[in-house]
């Protein structure tokens, strides 16, 4: 008896395990505040596989009782119309800048490597950089009361640590607000240590004082730090 060819998605048995999947991955996340922005989608990328397999076995049904010879065009065309579409979109044109766009995180990292090991970076939209490229403690300042401030750093140095404030640009009137009239340290009156291109700025706060003294305080402007060398330890 001859062979009779079955092509591929005419009876897809898996289509009820990859939709269940699908929709408990979905369920996961609905609850939560609403995801208004397209990197969000990470969220959902466990059920992105079952979704591409579950379109394929779709779109095959649609063309299967098309000719033999034009099934293979159709298929080609559709993928090709619907990746144009992406690829065209705004979202794609910001995916594809992501290492540009997300290149601050690692730069505020290498600039924490550069800092003592005691060091503990106050910081809140760096905080992941700088522990995993910098391994430095660090420490939210928006974590902190205001009124708190002051005598948090002089916890840390009482410890033997030496505090740091690490602030992107746009942090800047955001930090002056929340600590304005509550330590002298919100008026970053003084030089920073280190400014990476137009958007991160290393404070040391003992350099306020010195500086308010007629000391002179440098600041080391880079564009791209060099990362730093790997540890013996690291695996």
């Amino acid at each position: 008896m001859p062979l009779v060819h079955r092509p591929p998605g005419s009876d897809f048995a898996g289509w009820l395990p990859c939709c269940v999947c699908s929709l408990v991955t979905l369920g996961c996340y609905l609850p939560y505040i609403e995801f208004d922005v397209w990197w969000y989608i990470r969220f959902l990328l466990p059920a992105i596989p079952l979704l591409l397999v579950l379109a394929m076995a779709t779109l095959w049904r649609a063309v299967r009782w098309a000719p033999s010879h034009a099934r293979g065009v159709a298929m080609t065309a559709v993928v090709a119309a619907v990746g144009a579409t992406w690829l065209g979109g705004p979202e794609a044109q910001l995916a594809l800048q992501l290492q540009r766009l997300e290149r601050h995180f690692v730069d505020a990292g290498h600039v924490a490597s550069r800092l003592p090991e005691s060091a503990v970076v106050l910081t809140v939209a760096d905080s992941g950089g700088v522990r995993f490229h910098g391994r430095r403690s660090t420490l939210l300042w928006e974590s902190l009361e205001p009124q708190w401030f002051d005598r948090a750093l002089d916890a840390l140095r009482q410890m033997g640590r030496q505090p740091y404030l690490l602030l992107e640009a746009g942090e800047v009137e955001t930090f002056k607000s929340r600590f304005r009239d509550r330590t002298a340290i919100a008026e970053l009156d003084w030089p920073p240590t280190v400014q990476v291109g137009t958007s991160i700025l290393l404070y040391d706060p003992a350099d306020r004082a010195r500086f308010l003294a007629g000391a002179r305080v440098a600041t080391e402007r880079l564009w791209s730090p060099v990362p730093p060398e790997p540890r013996s330890d690291a695996r």
